[in-house]
């Protein structure tokens, strides 16, 4: 996996950009405002020192400090700390080290998974806080001046006295030349910048994706005497094969590829089905590695009427090979445009992490 540091000045579209890549590509992206934000929440690692900090630097009480839901009331933290500049750089010697140590942990995290081409971390001062000496390579989103100056005004609503008081505060074009490996033009039509970036993504073996839903799966089955058991019940193990089948084929349509069962886990039997039911199995992809691929199959009982009731849910992972049977790489990520699919991800992981640990102790 590459680390790209993503810089430029304000107005330059770095947004526009790492939007675009996360949409096409197999790509993580991470914006450093946000992921202070994140930690700055109550619960988070910055809330209390900043908070303490704060009190101690203004005079001001917690309740002064916080807005009724108890997070820290931003808007009064910046105007305290640009009035006072010691209290600035105490602040930022705070948020500065642990938002890179956040940073790292994310990145080691997408690296032990394997599930990620490329982690896109967008910053103002990625080479002012020496983000050069983490990146692979730094990438310059330039925009001429003017155009700059004409989408603030545009989409942000900023006076030019604001604009003029931002860009002075901000590096050069010359230095930003200087401390970056690549720059990518976006001063003209998006249409040019995307045939920009689509080139260095092909450089730089970056997979593109295809969506959670493209490769979603349904079979279906009626119980006949066949499927059941001396209870009167269906068999689990005809069951699992259905599952197996059903997910296998998603994982196929996923990946262009023939594939093999690594496992299937996370079994949750609900309730029992019975004879003349019918049994609808839903495969849709979860997660995808280097050549391996999760993928969720829920069961459901559904009635004449249409409506349907779970009564299972389990994972599995399947591996594409070639024609030979051997390991290949999947020829596409997964994009992730929903909260559910964020969410799945990230149980993915912990799944993930889950089964290396039971293959080390032997279970």
């Amino acid at each position: 996996m590459v680390l790209i540091g993503i810089t430029g000045g304000v107005g330059s579209g770095k947004s526009a950009v790492l939007d675009y890549l996360t949409k096409h590509y197999n790509v993580r992206t991470l914006m450093a405002d946000r992921a202070t934000e994140q930690l700055e929440k109550k619960g988070g690692s910055l809330y209390e020192p900043i908070l303490s900090l704060l009190e101690t630097g203004s005079g001001k009480s917690r309740a002064e400090l916080t807005l009724p839901d108890g997070e820290i009331n931003r808007k009064e933290m910046a105007k305290l700390i640009f009035q006072d500049g010691e209290l600035l750089s105490k602040v930022n010697a705070l948020i500065h080290p642990a938002v890179r140590e956040y940073i790292q942990s994310e990145v080691e995290k997408l690296r032990s998974a394997g599930g990620v081409d490329a982690f896109f971390l967008e910053a103002a001062l990625l080479l002012e806080c020496g983000y050069k000496e983490v990146v692979d390579q730094m990438w310059y989103i330039y925009c001429d001046e003017k155009e700059r100056r004409k989408r603030l005004a545009a989409s942000r609503g900023y006076t030019m006295e604001k604009v003029d008081a931002i860009m002075k505060s901000q590096l050069s074009e010359e230095a930003f030349r200087k401390g970056c490996d690549l720059e990518i033009d976006n001063t003209g039509d998006f249409e040019e910048t995307k045939k920009k970036l689509d080139l260095e993504m092909q450089r730089l073996k970056v997979r593109p994706v295809r969506s959670c839903d493209f490769s979603r799966t349904e079979t279906t089955h009626v119980l006949k005497y066949s499927d059941i058991n001396g209870a009167g019940a269906l068999f689990g193990g005809r069951l699992m094969g259905w599952i197996d089948e059903t997910g296998g084929f998603a994982a196929m349509r996923h990946a262009n590829r023939h594939v093999v069962t690594c496992c299937i886990d996370n079994l949750i039997f609900k309730e029992g089905a019975h004879l003349n039911d019918m049994i609808v199995n839903c495969a849709r992809l979860t997660f995808v590695g280097r050549s391996s691929m999760e993928v969720r199959i829920d069961t459901y009982l559904e009635a004449l009427d249409g409506t349907r009731r779970p009564i299972n849910r389990a994972y599995a992972v399947y591996v594409a090979v070639d024609d030979d049977g051997k390991p290949v790489k999947v020829p596409y990520g997964l994009s992730r445009t929903t909260p559910n699919d964020e969410a799945e991800y990230e149980g993915a992981l912990r799944r993930q992490e889950v089964r290396r640990r039971r293959r080390k102790e032997g279970f």
